[in-house]
């Protein structure tokens, strides 16, 4: 799990995002939720969970953070398969699945956007 955190710190720093630490984050209920890892990208806010594996207790644990937190929510499967039924709860809750090989990628494409976005505001602002 070390080098998957590791990961995650590189490839946020890299993306330009704000590396939060402690990794908690207070809900609207009050109650403070722990991410193994949290960042954020202009403002937005990106919780990570490493699981060893996944199962539906795993996406239903980090959906209900990501609504009460209001955070957008993403989990790291450290075997880099999570179990069928996981992947479906995930799909319908729009909970983001990642295994530790696609990490590097997450954060490529988010800063894609972001650069698109800059190019559009600058191109707005002009005229």
């Amino acid at each position: 799990m070390y080098f998957e955190k590791l990961a995650l710190e590189v490839n946020a720093t890299s993306a330009g995002w704000e590396v939060i630490n402690p990794a908690v984050v207070t809900g609207t209920s009050g109650i403070e939720h722990k991410f193994t890892f949290l960042a954020s990208d202009s403002g937005k806010l990106y919780g990570f969970d490493l699981y060893p594996e996944i199962g539906e207790i795993e996406v239903l644990r980090t959906f209900i953070k990501e609504m009460d937190s209001k955070t957008s929510a993403v989990i790291v499967c450290l075997s880099g398969r999570p179990t069928e039924k996981a992947s479906e709860v995930a799909a319908e809750l729009g909970v983001r699945i990642l295994s530790p090989a696609e990490i590097g990628e997450f954060f490529k494409s988010k800063k894609k956007v972001s650069i698109v976005n800059r190019r559009e505001e600058r191109a707005f602002n002009i005229r």
